[in-house]
């Protein structure tokens, strides 16, 4: 196990509540090395750790990240891979799955493997078995996040996903990873 990595502050309504609390790169000096230095639940101490996975920093935990390319209307979801046709709250250029979302809140169970990824089958599960990572959603036109964040403790993780969020959503805890392409 790689550990909850930045997922367990208890201060960071105290702290800031507004900034990402580790910036980027703490994790250099190991490079493309799987690792974990995080895990106090104090913010102060967090600002200076990390969990890499395979080089990718906070892949879960410290802050939600936006996922391009899938958006979700009454729990159905649609997937692109044009990123020249990425848009929120549309169907257009976008390919229906073919699958109905589960529609309630909960520990993951089992997963679904579609040819672009994993989207929860069931729920029914808890923070010590199964998949033992959280999922949310909600009704009417919503984009994906993923992680976790930093004080939502063991409901984070690899396969933590949320298709509860708005498009024009902002808050503090929510973030992106920057992707470069050739």
């Amino acid at each position: 196990m790689i550990g909850a990595g930045i997922s367990n502050v208890t201060d960071w309504d105290t702290y800031n509540n507004y900034y990402p609390i580790a910036p980027s790169g703490n994790s250099n000096s190991i490079g493309n090395a799987s690792g974990n230095t995080a895990g106090s639940t104090s913010c102060a101490t967090e600002s200076s750790k990390y969990m890499s996975y395979r080089g990718i920093e906070n892949f879960f935990g410290h802050i939600w990240k936006w996922l391009d390319g899938i958006n979700t209307n009454n729990n159905r979801s649609y997937i692109c891979n044009n990123a020249g046709n990425l848009a929120d709250d549309t169907s257009s250029n976008y390919t229906d799955i073919g699958i109905n979302n589960i529609n309630s809140d909960g520990y993951q169970a089992t997963l679904l493997n579609i040819s672009r990824g994993f989207l929860p089958a069931s729920i029914g599960a808890d923070s010590g078995t199964k998949i033992t990572d959280y999922y949310y959603q909600s009704t009417g036109w919503r984009v994906a996040v993923s992680g976790g964040v930093s004080n939502y403790g063991l409901r984070d993780g690899f396969f933590y996903l949320g298709l509860n969020a708005g498009s024009g959503s902002s808050y503090s805890g929510l973030g992106f990873r920057v992707c470069f392409r050739k």
